[in-house]
């Protein structure tokens, strides 16, 4: 499932998503789902990612990143939009994986300092439409934490419960947004 950026490039230099340019994608809000798939990502009752039906998903606010007052090429916050639920107007991000190895879900976060940045990514393993989310954080972690920068949103199977987590490229998910 590994892809090459060049290949991407050389398909299509202005790739789509739902009609919209990857980096024109602020302020849009949408539902994300796994390609070819009827499951999307939901937040549970406690914060955490999960996928489920297209009933539960969670809408996205898509919001640019910036970095020494330049815009980030591709990269964006998602903020849930969902107004009577309980994780209304709080950040996606990651539970950071500590020194057993145990952590890195994805979750909703109301604090937005832990709002964490996701480049998209349509690599030549990426079918038209589809791309991966990869995790853009710049923070520092503690000594004994490690931050999943470099890996992408996947599905993740922990204590018999599937959770939205990260990986490596190999395990990424295909994603597509519904955009509203």
């Amino acid at each position: 499932a590994n892809g090459t950026i060049a290949a991407a490039a050389e398909r299509c230099a202005e790739e789509r998503l739902g009609g919209h340019r990857v980096g024109e994608l602020h302020g849009l809000r949408a539902k994300l789902r796994w390609h070819g798939t009827r499951r999307y990502l939901c937040i549970t009752k406690d914060g955490w990612g999960v996928t489920g039906e297209e009933g539960f998903a969670a809408t996205l606010l898509l919001q640019r990143v910036f970095s020494k007052d330049k815009q980030v090429p591709d990269t964006y916050q998602f903020r849930v939009c969902e107004p009577s639920a309980e994780w209304h107007q709080a950040w996606l991000s990651f539970q950071p994986v500590n020194h057993l190895r145990f952590g890195g879900w994805l979750g909703a976060f109301k604090d937005p300092d832990k709002a964490c940045p996701y480049k998209i990514l349509q690599d030549s393993s990426c079918p038209d439409g589809a791309f991966k989310l990869l995790c853009s954080w710049t923070g520092i972690p503690s000594p004994t934490q490690r931050h999943l920068t470099g890996f992408y949103i996947a599905e993740q199977l922990s204590g018999g419960h599937l959770y939205v987590g990260h990986a490596s490229d190999k395990d990424a998910a295909l994603l597509e947004f519904h955009f509203l």
